[in-house]
């Protein structure tokens, strides 16, 4: 199995298609789509759809913090983010709303733990962009899980913490890989991100 891990679309179906087409050319057979397919970007309804046929064939699909705001925006609009979810609402219709509000905010599969934001409180949308924040995160993962994938950051990392070992012996690392398995990736000079003897594979967005 190679999973494809995709993160913060923000409603740029065209991106979406180029990481799904790239996925697919490095041989993707699952997908887990990690929050945000929605906000700042003008398809959002395009995308739902697209994750919504995804899910029907078993992708993982997580719910990030746009997700969250475009199913209830704000009453008043103070800040951009307010005013782009006030918008994606309107594009959205009832099926996709409720697509987006029953979304899972974490997803555990063997040792892999997958998320939006940071473990610890995933609903609190904290930003794992330091070793601090990654170690508050995967001492939240749970029993067994050794690698912590999430989005939110907008940039590629990897983040090693020296946290306890696991009932098998093995020693955890959490990994704070937006969009990559990072120390299992390289860049060809076009941009396009491809992992070494991984079961991982990730396709860079820029936003």
């Amino acid at each position: 199995m190679k999973l494809a891990l995709l993160s913060d679309i923000h409603a740029n179906m065209r991106a979406f298609d180029a990481c799904l087409a790239h996925a697919a050319s490095q041989g993707a057979t699952h997908y887990a789509l990690l929050g945000d397919l929605v906000g700042y970007g003008a398809e959002p309804a395009e995308v739902v759809a697209r994750a919504m046929a995804l899910a029907r064939e078993q992708a993982v699909v997580l719910q990030g913090n746009h997700d969250a705001l475009a199913v209830s925006p704000p009453a008043t609009t103070a800040t951009m983010e307010d005013a782009t979810a006030a918008w994606t609402h309107a594009q959205l219709d009832a099926s996709q709303r409720a697509f987006l509000s029953q979304l899972p905010l974490r997803h555990a599969s063997g040792d892999v733990l997958l998320v939006h934001a940071s473990a610890d409180d995933p609903a609190a949308w904290h930003y794992v962009d330091n070793a601090h924040r990654a170690q508050a995160s995967l001492a939240s993962a749970g029993e067994g899980v050794r690698h912590v994938f999430v989005g939110h950051v907008h940039h590629q990392r990897v983040s090693r913490c020296p946290c306890p070992r696991t009932a098998s012996g093995r020693r955890r690392s959490a990994r704070s890989a937006s969009r990559a398995m990072a120390r299992r990736l390289r860049c060809t000079p076009s941009g396009t991100a491809r992992h070494r003897r991984s079961r991982f594979t990730a396709c860079p967005m820029t936003t």
